[in-house]
């Protein structure tokens, strides 16, 4: 490692740094596993990339376009440019260490200046005092009302960010906790991430995370483990995001059983993907009424009007409908009717039930704000949308936060969404 990056370091093109080399070798240093078998992995996309000149019959989730997770950081690696091939663009330090994107250097720095003159001009506007501010800690979007923020949605490991990530990420917008939830390897193979370390960072800063656990329910004696994890520390179940419905007698097992633990379960619904048969969710509620379900995900969210968009094969389907909502959603009556239903407000699905009609979205809130709970699942490192080389998109956080805020029904009601309704459900303080 420290021959690459004393490699990376010296080279005159591009004019790497060592601290820009050091930034890159740790995300790739979460590779050299997967490394060791690269050859095979490399065949491997080979075959699933032809996929999409002939997909098979039934193929799930079938999307016509290569399969790259990970390419770009195996060609950090090895320099094998045939695998700029798998991704749906070629990103600007690329093409600009080829000599074709002169500007973006200056354009990069620009936009790292104008985050710098945001955050600053939030320390400006700062009226908390060091002695009741925690060491480090920069306010940027919470309000100065003495109550907790806690993001109900984070992993380690999202887009291969580091804890020192999710600390800062907590640092900037005043988190004083975040719940981690594990993968047990059932979603993508990017989101593969172990219950163990959640668990190991929990009791190291048990004030900071709230570790949850998951497993596989096609396990073998996977009830077992979830006894052990309860008696390990763990303190919930999810992100429970598997290809399988809602309602499928192995899932149907573990709500029973984290209702006896008193767990919540973190339940990811998403059409055609990920406990896919929504409807059938009203019948799990009913079934364990002592299971309290944390809904999240595009399906949860896309329900918050009366007529979303289901059938992902139909011309035009979006799992993030637009535009106004009409009232009588599926995931807003059962909201109502179901006490044991709360709602995960985080990621790309949250953030668009929340914004996409902002006259409906005050009236929601005014019924639900004792049932939702804000979340992030962001993997931004800096609170400006840097999700790590070369990519960069929208920090759930800085919308969120103040939309919330502005739009919540009372002082009161925005302090139970940002912390309050989440320290009851993990019995925190």
């Amino acid at each position: 490692m420290q021959s690459v990056a004393g490699a990376v370091a010296r080279t005159d093109r591009g004019k790497i740094s060592r601290a820009l080399a050091a930034r890159y070798l740790w995300r790739l240093a979460g590779w050299r596993g997967q490394l060791r078998e690269g050859r095979a992995r490399l065949e491997l996309w080979e075959i699933l990339s032809c996929l999409v000149k002939a997909p098979p019959s039934g193929w799930y989730e079938y999307r016509p376009k290569p399969f790259g997770p990970g390419a770009l950081e195996l060609y950090y690696w090895t320099l094998d440019r045939s695998l700029l091939d798998l991704l749906p663009s070629r990103p600007r330090w690329v093409a600009f260490l080829d000599g074709e994107d002169p500007e973006y250097p200056a354009q990069a720095l620009r936009q790292d200046l104008a985050a710098l003159r945001s955050h600053m001009e939030a320390v400006r506007q700062d009226t908390t005092t060091p002695d009741t501010r925690r060491p480090g800690e920069l306010k940027l979007m919470t309000s100065d009302e003495p109550h907790p923020v806690i993001d109900f949605h984070q992993h380690l490991g999202h887009y291969m960010s580091t804890v020192e990530d999710r600390l800062r990420h907590q640092e900037l917008f005043g988190v004083s906790t975040s719940v981690l939830l594990p993968i047990d390897g059932t979603s993508t193979p990017l989101e593969r991430w172990p219950a163990a370390e959640a668990l190991a960072e929990a009791r190291y800063r048990p004030d900071r995370f709230v570790p949850f656990f998951h497993v596989d329910p096609r396990r073998p004696r996977h009830l077992d483990l979830i006894r052990r994890a309860f008696d390990e520390g763990y303190r919930g179940f999810g992100e429970h995001k598997v290809r399988l419905p809602v309602d499928a007698p192995e899932s149907m097992a573990i709500y029973r059983l984290c209702g006896e633990l008193g767990w919540s379960v973190v339940l990811h619904l998403e059409y055609g993907a990920y406990n896919h048969n929504f409807t059938a969710l009203e019948r799990v509620l009913a079934a364990f009424p002592d299971t309290v379900f944390v809904g999240h995900g595009p399906a949860f969210w896309a329900h918050i009007g009366a007529d979303p968009p289901t059938d992902r094969s139909a011309p035009g389907y979006t799992a993030y409908p637009s535009g106004p909502v009409e009232p009588g959603g599926l995931t807003d009556r059962w909201l109502a009717a179901y006490p044991n239903l709360y709602g995960d407000l985080s990621a790309g699905s949250g953030l668009n039930a929340l914004t996409r009609d902002s006259a409906f979205t005050r009236g929601f809130l005014e019924q639900h704000w004792r049932k939702l709970l804000w979340a992030t699942d962001c993997p931004c490192r800096d609170g400006a949308g840097d999700f790590g080389l070369d990519e960069r998109k929208e920090c759930v956080a800085v919308r969120s936060l103040p939309l919330l805020r502005e739009l919540a029904p009372s002082p009161d009601a925005y302090a139970a969404i940002v912390g309050g309704n989440a320290q009851r459900l993990l019995r925190l303080g």
